[in-house]
């Protein structure tokens, strides 16, 4: 997966663009958190472990979701002439895809771990779905989203005394992200459904 990824400045450009225009109504992560995940991947001597697999794919799919919306940033950034090359492909359609099809390929092990880590997962893989998808994937990733959260008793008040509190901000963070996007995804399509059952009678 990491040969994938592109220059460094490259992927704190797409950072930036994903919390400037993606995150804004919605919380999926901490830009902290997200930009020291993104500092492990380029770090050689990083030992990657099973309950890495999610925040590996996170960093991806926020890869793919910046390339989405790079275009709406009026000024690029302008280092060295070859990286400002490669910073005007960030629109293109099939270099969000290459990260996208890699955080695919994660999936598998993502729900293997199945933390509040493999929530935000799957919000962003919707996130990203959403305006390219037309078959129902990006609700498939929300209701996985929702799911995993209960599984993991991110609905619940956190009684325990294992988990700092950052972390279970985090999660009620995560779970009321998952649950507002879903209910409003599934009532948009219900409508758009019966519009559509309305024009066939």
């Amino acid at each position: 997966s990491m040969t994938q990824l592109p220059p460094k400045a490259i992927a704190d450009f797409l950072v930036s663009m994903f919390f400037k225009y993606a995150e804004i109504n919605s919380f999926y992560m901490e830009r902290k958190w997200i930009e020291e995940k993104v500092g492990l991947c380029y770090d050689h001597t990083t030992n990657y472990s099973a309950s890495d697999f999610p925040w590996v794919c996170s960093v991806f799919a926020v890869l793919a979701i910046g390339t989405q919306v790079a275009h709406m940033e009026d000024e690029m950034p302008k280092p060295d002439s070859e990286t400002a090359d490669d910073l005007t492909l960030c629109s293109e359609d099939s270099v969000g895809l290459v990260f996208y099809h890699v955080a695919c390929k994660l999936i598998p092990d993502v729900l293997l771990v199945a933390s509040h880590e493999s929530v935000q997962v799957f919000l962003l893989l919707a996130t990203y779905s959403l305006p390219v998808s037309t078959g129902g994937l990006a609700y498939t990733y929300y209701g996985l989203a929702m799911k995993m959260a209960i599984q993991n008793g991110m609905h619940r008040k956190y009684v325990g005394g294992d988990i700092d509190a950052r972390t279970i901000e985090t999660r009620n963070r995560l779970f009321w992200t998952a649950y507002t996007v879903e209910k409003y995804v599934s009532g948009h399509d219900f409508s758009r459904m019966k519009a559509n059952s309305s024009q066939i009678c």
